[in-house]
């Protein structure tokens, strides 16, 4: 783990072609990757990257207006154009639910939702989402996480303004940025929020260390009027308080840190993992290889292990949502979820077949 902002820039060189290191990881590079992901899409409780981008898999809440509530899994292609969404998991009444084709949809699921990334928008209207752009951004602490963010927006077409308690560390920000505006003072002062006109901010991003003026933060943005927060949370406890609390997104370094170092852990070529549900589920990003178990069988006639499921795959330029007759490729990148208990089955999968001389 390598924190020296220095290094940053250099990570995959470092690791690859200087000391060797088979992961390099910087918790403030991936919060900052996390919050520009919540960026592009505001309005969903959670959103992760697969291949680059190119596949997403998103948590979004079901409103009972929605035209898909109450219609049951097999109903779904004739409601989403190109058949380009499958359901990953559910979360109803606190329990996780891997579904199958009889299973429906109900109002107030947590749903989790596999897509290609043209097709996000879309899927997104049938939840009952207006399209938000975020434009105006207020970032509340200057520390590490902070200037990067702020350093990522600083060229693009977003107002920022970034607000930090210390005077001899705001002239030092001020100098490294061009058009972000850098203001000292405490972003739980309601008049200073009020005389900055942080109600009519898009997007308020609380990261200073202390995670509780974070979550003050927040509910002070939402109370005069910010559409939407996020808090930078360490401690795992506080993470569905501060949901149950109203504050719509939450990045944690911890967190960040781990899902960056379990591919690392597991067996067969995964590329990147994301928790469901705490660590009740996994979804795991993963290379076919020529000799593992899952290629060249259609899906249909492949024992997978119980609550286990192949969401998607790229095939070079192509995304796949996977039918039964679907047949893994050789270099395929394959998106599967798997409940924990069948998770040490689902390594053996990817795993390449030993052969014996």
């Amino acid at each position: 783990m390598i924190r020296n902002e220095d290094f940053a820039a250099y990570q995959e060189h470092l690791a690859r072609d200087i000391v060797d290191i088979s992961l390099v990881i910087n918790p403030e590079v991936e919060v900052v990757n996390s919050i520009l992901r919540v960026m592009n899409a505001p309005d969903v409780e959670q959103i992760n990257d697969f291949v680059g981008g190119r596949i997403k898999m998103v948590g979004k809440r079901l409103p009972a207006n929605s035209p898909l509530t109450g219609l049951k899994l097999t109903q779904l292609p004739g409601r989403i154009a190109r058949n380009r969404l499958i359901i990953a998991a559910l979360v109803r009444d606190e329990q996780l639910i891997i579904p199958r084709g009889k299973d429906s949809l109900q109002a107030g699921d947590f749903v989790y939702f596999v897509c290609d990334q043209k097709d996000l928008q879309e899927i997104l209207a049938l939840f009952g989402s207006e399209t938000s752009v975020v434009k105006d951004v207020l970032i509340v602490g200057g520390g590490k996480i902070g200037l990067r963010l702020a350093q990522q927006l600083d060229d693009r077409h977003y107002n920022v303004k970034l607000i930090e308690m210390d005077a001899q560390r705001c002239q030092s920000i001020a100098g490294q940025l061009h058009r972000t505006i850098v203001l000292q003072g405490y972003a739980t002062d309601q008049a200073f929020m009020e005389q900055e006109n942080i109600g009519s901010m898009d997007l308020v991003v609380a990261v200073t260390w202390d995670e509780e003026m974070n979550i003050l933060t927040c509910l002070l943005a939402k109370r005069l009027g910010a559409k939407k927060t996020v808090a930078r949370i360490n401690k795992f406890a506080y993470i569905p308080l501060v949901h149950a609390i109203g504050i719509d997104h939450i990045v944690s370094p911890r967190r960040c840190a781990i899902d960056s170092i379990m591919p690392a852990m597991r067996r067969g070529k995964v590329i990147s993992t994301v928790f469901i549900k705490g660590k009740e589920a996994e979804v795991l990003e993963a290379l076919a290889l020529e000799n593992s178990e899952i290629v060249g069988t259609p899906l249909k006639e492949f024992k997978f292990p119980k609550d286990t499921l192949v969401l998607c795959l790229a095939r070079g330029d192509e995304v796949i949502i996977p039918s039964g007759d679907t047949v893994i490729r050789p270099q395929d990148r394959v998106i599967i979820l798997s409940t924990r208990g069948s998770l040490p089955r689902v390594e053996q999968t990817l795993m390449g077949k030993r052969r014996f001389l």
